[in-house]
């Protein structure tokens, strides 16, 4: 069978879904010995990369996917061509519907173009895949989809996270090249932007202001909306805002921090929270969305507007070393449920389902 995939997002700065066409890929040829993949990017830009991209998507690639005369192809972002599609089979993921439940998270061009693009690809698409059950009932919830062609395969953290016992000299390298503290920190790591609950991390600081050896490292892009939250926290000497983190860094910044704070609203998956927890970093994280399916009974879970709890266990964990060990091995002993192999072999069971190839 000749698989074709969509792999423009990797092309860009990295980003989770990016990474996760990538991981999926490498897992998939790990796996799949017997059919063929083609892989299909803009090879030049014009314009804008958004712009060009969608032009790339809509006019250019369904082209190159009759020409390549493929039997099935899979988009690992969201949007099929809305033009000239050949009649193959078609998978798409879908990672999260948060512009369709929480339009005020979300800029008003990206929300137009998945209003317009999200709604047709789920139609001509033969499977769905999403990366939680709670983006499943979300799906259902928002669109007339049958339940029947969704399947739920689970991200994973690559394989490059894990438990590292740093050098000083390592520690100190990170230090210097972040300005991060000398001593511990708990750390963030994603999206600043209103979903993520920046304001409530800031909170979270605030409730242990007098706590002086607990400090609060972010790191991410800044997104929508995203610069108000720069300046409170500009305003605190225990939250500091460190940019973002060179993908190389990722694995050994983990190990550095002390704890993991992840108080999101709303995730499709929440990749951060498992690459923490496959670190051996105690993860606090919230009891909403697909959270709770990635961190088990094995993290400290809240309502994302719980302050004080997530303050008291930040605290505990700091000052109670027999209940950090444990925290470390539940998140570890957790994060061993998650594999790319694992979710590989279940999205080339989809793609034999809708190909009636057994």
């Amino acid at each position: 069978m000749k698989i074709g995939v969509d792999l423009s997002m990797t092309k860009r700065e990295p980003t989770g879904v990016g990474r996760y066409a990538k991981n999926m890929i490498t897992a998939l040829k790990q796996v799949d010995k017997v059919n063929d993949y083609f892989f299909f990017f803009p090879k030049r830009y014009f314009f804008s990369k958004k712009i060009w991209q969608y032009f790339w998507l809509n006019f250019e690639l369904p082209l190159t996917i009759k020409k390549t005369q493929l039997d099935l192809f899979w988009q690992p972002h969201h949007y099929l061509p809305l033009f000239f599609l050949p009649k193959i089979k078609y998978v798409v993921s879908v990672h999260d519907v948060i512009p369709f439940l929480m339009k005020e998270y979300r800029a008003f061009l990206p929300r137009m173009i998945l209003n317009s693009m999200l709604p047709p690809s789920l139609k001509k698409a033969d499977a769905i895949v999403t990366v939680s059950q709670s983006s499943k009932r979300d799906i259902l919830k928002v669109f007339d989809v049958d339940e029947k062609k969704i399947f739920v395969i689970y991200e994973a953290a690559d394989e490059k996270f894990k438990k590292r016992e740093l050098s000083e000299e390592k520690k100190e390298k990170l230090r210097k090249k972040y300005h991060l503290p000398k001593g511990k920190f708990v750390m963030y790591l994603s999206g600043i932007e209103k979903r993520k609950n920046i304001q409530g991390i800031i909170k979270i600081a605030d409730f242990l202001k007098k706590e002086k050896e607990i400090r609060f490292c972010l790191f991410g892009k800044v997104y929508f909306k995203g610069k108000e939250y720069l300046k409170e926290i500009s305003k605190r000497e225990n939250i500091s805002y460190y940019g973002s983190v060179d993908e190389k860094d990722l694995p050994y910044l983990y190990n550095l921090s002390y704890l993991f704070l992840f108080p999101s609203f709303y995730e499709g998956f929440g990749l951060p929270v498992l690459e923490a927890m496959q670190s051996g970093v105690p993860v606090l994280t919230s009891n909403t969305s697909s959270l709770p399916e990635v961190v088990g009974k094995e993290g400290i879970i809240h309502h994302p507007q719980d302050y004080k709890n997530f303050a008291k266990d930040i605290k505990r964990l700091y000052e109670d070393e027999k209940f950090y060990q444990e925290m470390q091995k539940k998140v570890l002993n957790q994060a061993k449920n998650f594999s790319w192999e694992k979710s590989a072999k279940k999205l080339l069971l989809v793609f034999k389902k809708i190909s009636f190839i057994i």
